[in-house]
């Protein structure tokens, strides 16, 4: 999954996050909703002022 974060400071700034999960076939089901939760807190820090 590409996830693209505009900057905080500066909207002119991007950056482009992949995340890629990693799990066996019989993990898929029980994960995916721990992966959607985890991509739901992914955020830019304010202290990096990208």
């Amino acid at each position: 999954m590409y996830l693209p974060i505009v900057g905080t400071r500066d909207p002119r700034r991007r950056a482009m996050i992949r995340l890629a999960p990693t799990a066996t076939a019989a993990q898929h089901d029980g994960g995916l909703g721990e992966f959607q939760d985890f991509v739901r807190t992914v955020h830019p820090s304010t202290k990096a002022g990208i």
